[in-house]
């Protein structure tokens, strides 16, 4: 548990009540998806990083890697304490801890001394509402920066699980080659712990 005066005391942003704000959100992490939302306050997405697009609400944002979001909030009239918090999401939640950030909008510095998570967050493996997400940015889409082009390729990063391991891959497919004869033993579905392949002897002609 984490509480104001020690070593990971959460930053403070000083708000005034009935206001509205434009905040920037940009996941600068490598190989991390992260969901943003904020207590008691819907967030309005009026731009994304390729363009920009019908406004529309959401209590809770998607961002993957490098990507950036304009949101205008509104903040409540009675002053309080409203926590911020980002969570990595589609991987083991053991040892990650959430990012938070207090918004105050009182002038009394009296700092909760816990910091409760904010309530209604996607579960770490909720594909469903990723997608819900994202259809919601596909629909409101109204201009792009590069609007003209001969082909258009959609990347989606996700993670592959390949004989009991987890690989990072890019559209289901991933760069990391298994060595041959893995190629072949897994187009004709046969488990590589029952096969032994053994290097010919030197002198060898590969070409035959």
């Amino acid at each position: 548990t984490c509480t104001f005066g020690d070593d990971c005391r959460h930053e403070v942003m000083y708000l005034e009540p009935d206001t509205k704000y434009l905040l920037r959100f940009t996941n600068a992490g490598i190989l991390s998806f992260l969901t943003v939302g904020i207590q008691g306050i819907p967030m309005k997405v009026v731009q994304t990083n390729t363009g920009t697009l019908k406004p529309f609400k959401t209590d809770f944002l998607d961002l993957g890697n490098g990507q950036s979001y304009s949101v205008v909030i509104k903040t409540p009239k009675e002053r309080g304490h409203y926590w911020l918090q980002a969570v990595m999401r589609f991987r083991e939640n053991e040892g990650i801890i959430p990012a938070r950030v207090l918004l105050d909008t009182t002038t009394s510095q009296n700092y909760p001394k816990e910091t409760p998570s904010v309530e209604g967050f996607p579960s770490t493996d909720d594909v469903q509402f990723s997608r819900k997400f994202m259809n919601k940015l596909k629909s409101n889409n109204t201009a792009n920066l590069n609007p003209e082009y001969d082909q258009l390729w959609t990347l989606v990063s996700s993670q592959t699980k390949y004989l009991n391991s987890v690989k990072w891959s890019l559209n289901n497919y991933t760069f990391q080659f298994p060595g041959t004869p893995a190629l072949l033993a897994n187009q004709y579905g046969v488990d590589l712990r029952h096969v032994s392949v053994s290097e010919p002897e030197m002198p060898y002609d590969y070409f035959t």
